[in-house]
């Protein structure tokens, strides 16, 4: 396992490395400067498309409504209420609004195992 993992992660360390020192050089460059700026909405449609394709397998139970044709069943209730409440502790509660980002994933990990 741990020849595989290093087969596996080599290559794209090897490949990052080589492109951080190419980057190292045309730092100042206009072209790269501008290539940049242009990758910036790409990266952040990118983000945003798999956000809310997680959003969709995580609060949307499509296949339930489908069913029933109960707009009711189209959500997932237990899954909201946890995004509310991590949604009421981030923004909202003073103690545990400077928290780690890594405790409440894996808060919301034990309450999906006991919950769901």
């Amino acid at each position: 396992a741990i020849i595989a993992t290093i087969g596996e992660v080599t290559p794209s360390i090897v490949v990052i490395l080589i492109v951080a020192a190419m980057l190292a050089k045309f730092r100042d460059s206009k072209a790269v400067a501008d290539a940049f700026y242009g990758l910036r909405p790409a990266s952040a449609g990118l983000i945003a498309a798999a956000g809310f394709s997680v959003v969709m397998l995580a609060l949307v139970r499509e296949d339930a409504f489908k069913a029933s044709g109960n707009i009711i069943d189209l959500f997932s209730w237990k899954g909201l209420a946890l995004a509310a409440v991590i949604w009421v502790l981030t923004n909202l509660v003073k103690k545990t609004k400077d928290l780690h980002p890594i405790f409440y994933i894996a808060a919301s990990a034990v309450v999906g195992i006991l919950v769901f």
